[in-house]
């Protein structure tokens, strides 16, 4: 299994007149789950994100948010919730499950 290292940046915001303003800076909101406490939205580049959505392999994910580490669960698929619209190769929103 490959690893990978993925920075974002939380999010001040969250909407859908902000998310657009995302989009149109080429990137990505995400929300990172965990328990209802620990839910954060943030978003990433979205060249960051096809280099581990737009492939066969699993990767192991380390995300640093703001500075502080996070490894996501890769079990099957790294990140499960991943919805595309208007174009195909166009990321729309990606979700990612906190795991050990």
């Amino acid at each position: 299994m490959k690893s990978i290292n993925l920075s974002g940046s939380l999010r001040e915001n969250v909407g859908k007149s902000d998310s657009n303003l995302l989009r149109a800076e080429g990137k990505v909101p995400c929300v990172l789950y965990g328990n209802a406490a620990s839910q954060s939205h943030f978003w990433a580049h979205a060249y960051d994100l096809k280099s581990v959505l737009f492939t066969p392999e699993t990767f192991k994910i380390m995300l640093d948010l703001d500075g502080k580490k996070t490894h996501l669960c890769c079990q099957g698929c790294p990140i499960p919730s991943i919805e595309r619209r208007h174009a195909p190769c166009r990321l729309y929103v990606a979700g990612f499950h906190q795991g050990g």
